[in-house]
């Protein structure tokens, strides 16, 4: 009861704070960044830029000297967001369009007085390239102010996009478009030629009055981020590009039409793989599948797959578990990834994380696209599935079916078996008021060989009160064929951000029958309250430091019978620099019911009871555009009835051109009672580029944790060559090989050699 008490007080603080900082708030304080400059606006009063027909095609090599570009209306004048915000920016950026009956063309000068200081490293497909020189783009086609299409390429001419909803807050980095991209560095700077088929971009042909558009650029070298139209920090801190309410518009394009009727995408596979399904003998592998995609409107698509494809060229990230709850695995399948912003429920995931690809492994998610053909991490055949997704108004559609074979395997030595199950997923979303959404999911899985199924269905919302309130929330249920009784789930949160605050406050229900079987869920009955209020001043002219961060928080989580489970403060200190480097401290008082005598590891139990203790952490960043740069993370403090101390360092080495290194490690020790354990992960990759479009990457995992490996230790190899000789087409030759050593003799768990090919064909 102290201990809730405990909690009590902080959070009435905490909330006290938050509303008395809100209150105080001027209404007028953003006229500071009001433009005042000739430049041309729309409507909205925000910058404007028109593209020029031209009747001929433009030769894409990042050259810019096609004699159409002499008609193109480019304009300049960008402003910095960082570090001097509202300041010109330091290097002479420009950007201009041009289009025809087939593409949309851009053309970008990124000017530099110092072109030899130019920062391009990273050449692989899809890259973040964060670290160095890029430029960003986006395209409100819709001009709905929420959902858009984002572009981004380094000096090496990288290509990387997504698709978006909510303002960046659904994120889907796992599309793939088609577009052509290339860039050229010279004694003036850098320049880039960008070429975007109309079939490549969904938008209403009827109403080409204009679209949203804004874009920006990194000089990486000066940790300098320039504006075309001029988001300001105070919109809250990693807005920026996706605040799409506030970027500026695109307007002369009329008279053309999107086509991209028919998608065909079929992958070719063969090779040779040993494992246990095969008793460990050589056995060859041969397959082939289709995936298409049909527009059955201007805004609606026909996604299909037969026989989806769930080849791997990269194993799972090796992960230690030293907690009771289960880990949470990224979604790598095109088939399920393509669409996925549509099916995302219930995200408040906010602004800032949006080049990592975005969330995962919250405490619910409804919809979890890896139960759908992956049983215990066991392949169940995908036969079939048919998904169509788009906008329709101010309605956004997804609808999935998909119907799983049989599968049977062997687990601590007891032989399971699922049956043919059809899976079914209706997502709807309705844009509301100026920036918000309200939605409806229902999931359905239906064993087709008895009576079993498991169905969910929920709402959830996201309404922008303010720039810079946020109120989200969902509620949800689960229905199985026994008797539904606390079945429910519930969430409500109330955010604010800006650049010097940020706060929230959250409330979370879960019954303890609650149980979505196509979802992910940690742990069912409880609720959690949560809080969280932060400070982060900028001083003033300071060469080094850009700004610090003063944070706290604090967390309650109890069952419906009112017993504490575990409660959490956490005080932290963060720096940052002005050349990108952070460093960050923090203080962590946590209290955890146990309510089972739980195994930590082979003769280490926790027995029942609860514990309290602290924990202190260290992280520090280095900056990361030097071709040296790496990290570390140290955290040390009580674990249950022992202490714990963990040690994680990361790496990246770019020195030799063309030969990219990354390096991780991470270390646990443990101390309990009985004893002493402790386990270690490594990981270490290898890319060697031939160019943007062939690249071969060696990837080595090693962990020791014998506890989850027989008492031996896991070692994983994995190298990849990728060609994309054509776009969207690749090729990948595959080596990937798994094993235990330790104790005895070794054991070969799998190894394969593949080779993969992929087409696409579109009308």
């Amino acid at each position: 009861m102290r201990y809730r008490n405990y909690f009590n007080r902080s959070f009435l603080i905490i909330l006290g704070s938050f509303f008395l900082t809100v209150w105080a708030w001027p209404e007028d304080f953003l006229k500071k960044h009001t433009l005042n400059n000739p430049l041309p606006l729309d409507a909205e009063g925000k910058r404007s830029i028109t593209a020029v027909r031209t009747e001929t095609h433009l030769k894409v090599d990042g050259l810019l000297n096609d004699p159409a570009w002499l008609n193109a209306s480019f304009q300049g004048e960008f402003t910095q967001r960082e570090p001097h915000e509202g300041a010109p920016a330091t290097e002479k950026t420009e950007v201009g369009f041009l289009y025809n009956e087939k593409f949309l063309y851009i053309g970008i000068r990124c000017f530099d007085s110092e072109p030899d200081k130019i920062i391009a490293r990273e050449m692989r497909r899809d890259a973040i390239v964060d670290d160095d020189d890029y430029f960003e783009m986006v395209l409100d086609t819709y001009h709905d102010h929420r959902s858009a299409y984002y572009f981004i390429t380094n000096a090496h001419g990288v290509k990387r996009e997504a698709k978006m909803a909510n303002e960046g807050r659904d994120y889907n980095p796992a599309w793939d478009g088609v577009w052509w991209c290339k860039t050229i560095i010279t004694k003036e700077g850098w320049f880039i030629e960008i070429a975007i088929p109309w079939k490549t971009l969904r938008f209403a042909e009827k109403s080409l009055s204009g679209w949203g558009f804004n874009c920006a650029r990194m000089i990486r070298r000066k940790n300098e981020h320039v504006y075309w139209q001029l988001i300001p920090r105070d919109y809250g801190r990693g807005a920026g590009l996706f605040r799409l309410s506030e970027a500026g518009s695109l307007n002369g394009i009329a008279d053309v039409k999107m086509g991209g009727n028919l998608e065909l995408m079929p992958y070719f596979l063969g090779g040779l793989e040993n494992d246990a399904n095969t008793e460990f003998a050589t056995d060859r592998l041969g397959d082939i599948g289709l995936d298409a995609q049909i527009a059955l409107t201007a805004n609606m698509a026909l996604d299909l797959t037969v026989n989806t494809d769930f080849a791997q060229v990269e194993a799972d990230q090796e992960q230690v578990n030293l907690t009771r709850f289960s880990l949470y695995y990224p979604e790598k399948r095109e088939f399920f990834l393509e669409g996925a912003e549509i099916f995302s429920f219930g995200s408040s995931g906010g602004f800032g994380w949006y080049r990592g690809g975005g969330g995962g492994g919250s405490e619910m998610d409804l919809y979890y696209s890896r139960r759908l053909g992956l049983v215990n991490g066991h392949e169940a055949r995908i036969l079939g599935g048919a998904k169509m997704v788009g906008k329709i108004g101010k309605y956004q559609v997804g609808v999935m079916n998909i119907l799983t074979d049989d599968v049977t395997y062997e687990e601590e030595g007891i032989t399971n078996k699922v049956n043919e199950t059809n899976f079914s997923v209706v997502r709807l979303r309705r844009d509301i008021f100026e920036r918000g959404t309200i939605g409806m999911m229902f999931i359905n899985k239906e064993d087709l060989r008895s009576t079993d199924f498991n169905r969910s269905l929920g709402l959830d919302g996201n309404i922008p009160l303010s720039r810079f309130f946020t109120l989200t929330g969902y509620v949800a249920a689960t229905f199985g064929p026994e008797e539904n009784k606390q079945n429910l789930a519930g969430k409500l949160s109330l955010d604010y951000n800006s650049d010097l605050w940020r706060a929230s406050l959250s409330h979370l229900d879960i019954g303890a029958q609650f149980n979505p079987e196509v979802g992910f869920i940690r742990r069912t009955d409880f609720r959690l309250s949560n809080a969280s209020f932060e400070y982060a001043p900028r001083p003033k002219n300071s060469s080094v430091i850009r700004q610090f961060g003063y944070q706290l928080e604090g967390s309650y989580r109890s069952d419906h019978d009112n017993m504490m489970l575990d409660n959490e403060i956490e005080a932290s200190f963060s720096i940052e620099f002005q050349n990108s480097a952070r460093i960050s401290l923090n203080v962590q008082r946590e209290s955890e019911y146990v309510d089972y005598d739980w195994q930590v590891r082979e003769g280490f139990l926790i027995p029942e009871g609860t514990y309290t203790g602290f924990m202190c952490s260290l992280n520090a960043q280095s900056d990361k555009s030097r071709s040296i740069a790496g990290g570390i993370d140290i955290n040390y403090g009580d674990y249950y009835s022992g202490n714990q101390l963990s040690l994680g360092l990361d790496s990246t080495i770019t020195r030799i051109q063309r030969l990219r290194m990354e390096l991780d490690y991470r270390h646990n020790y443990i101390r309990l009672p009985e004893g002493s354990f402790h386990t270690n992960t490594l990981g270490l990759r290898m890319f060697y580029f031939f160019s943007t479009d062939l690249y071969v990457k060696a990837y080595l995992q090693w962990n020791d944790d014998k506890f989850y490996n027989a008492g031996r230790e896991r070692v994983v190899s994995d190298i990849l060559l990728r060609w994309i000789y054509s776009p969207a087409c690749n090729l990948y030759l595959v080596y990937n090989d798994t094993r235990l050593v330790g104790p005895g003799s070794d054991e070969i768990t799998n190894r394969t050699l593949m080779l993969k090919l992929t087409y696409f064909w579109r009308r």
